[in-house]
């Protein structure tokens, strides 16, 4: 009876079902809310997450002798004891082997640890979390080792390890931009301006379309196609738009049709005081400038005006 509440309660190992006579506990529990939950167990036995009262732990729970139920053992651990250390390891569902140094279940060779993320770790119960990070995932294809899904840190047999950007992956053959160093095993980059190239840099293929570069043969190099300049990456930059040729984004050294060239290494419709259009035949091909003594002058390089301001 309970005195507090003037209320006959159940004795230990059952429960109130709400009938006259209450029902009995499942086996080994002391105290219960039903026939399937336990909430307190009887002496050498230890209440699992399931809600029953058991002799041995499950897998990846220890029998915590204290508080007497089965209590989860590290995320990498099959078994384990009651220090933290694990006993075994699954590397069949796991894929994890045993450390003796540590004492501790790490990824197989060929897999790596998988990290759950901060947005995962929100929506994810404890288990749900626990059950993400236990089981390693696998290594990019090639990878004898690994820290993530695009980080390598050794290659199998004849592949190549290659530190691209930010991933560091393993080939069979280099990608573009890189050549195939195979007394090394690594993939090394080719000069900035080439597609492909030998070890000896020099570029075998250039990429028109996207770089606006093609091979010059003397050199073995990829030049800027016309309207193009290097402005020293993978890309030719435009030339400004007027330009037919240029060295930089301000210095063009061709014109397109209308257009001529000026003393100041612009394109102009029209030439600057002191200067006059150069002809080559019967075309346009430059400004340029008068003699130092003439305002404007003639195609022939004769003075037709001076300037006051120069005492002329």
């Amino acid at each position: 009876m309970d005195f507090s509440t003037s209320r006959c309660i159940s004795i230990s190992g059952f429960f109130d079902n709400k009938t006259r006579i209450s029902a009995p506990c499942p086996a080994n529990c002391s105290t219960c809310t039903s026939s399937t939950l336990c909430t307190s167990c009887t002496n050498a036995t230890f209440l699992d997450i399931s809600g029953l009262c058991l002799a041995n732990c499950p897998p990846r729970y220890y029998p915590n002798t204290i508080l007497l139920i089965c209590q989860s053992c590290p995320f990498d651990c099959y078994t384990c004891d009651g220090n933290g250390s694990c006993t075994s390891c699954n590397d069949t569902i796991d894929n994890r082997i045993f450390d003796v140094d540590t004492k501790r279940c790490i990824p197989n060779e060929g897999y790596f640890q998988n990290i759950v993320s901060s947005a995962i770790r929100l929506l994810f119960t404890d288990d749900q979390k626990s059950n993400s990070a236990r089981i390693s995932l696998k290594c990019p294809n090639g990878c004898k080792s690994c820290s993530s899904a695009t980080v390598c840190t050794t290659c199998v047999g004849n592949f190549l390890y290659g530190l691209i950007g930010t991933t560091a992956l393993c080939y069979t053959d280099c990608p573009p931009r890189f050549y195939s160093n195979r007394q090394f095993k690594v993939c090394q980059p080719c000069p900035y301006d080439c597609l492909t190239c030998d070890k000896y840099s020099n570029c075998l293929t250039c990429d028109p379309n996207n770089d606006h570069r093609k091979l010059f043969d003397v050199t073995s190099r990829c030049l800027p196609l016309p309207g193009y300049y290097d402005n020293g990456t993978s890309t030719s930059s435009k030339c400004p738009a007027t330009c037919s040729n240029c060295r930089n984004s301000s210095i063009c050294s061709g014109c397109i049709q209308g257009y001529y060239l000026s003393i100041r290494s612009t394109c102009e419709s029209i030439c600057q005081q002191g200067s006059i259009v150069l002809l080559t035949g019967n075309k346009v091909s430059a400004c340029t400038k008068c003699p130092y003594d003439c305002s404007y002058c003639s195609v022939e390089g004769q003075c037709t005006s001076c300037s006051e301001s120069s005492n002329r």
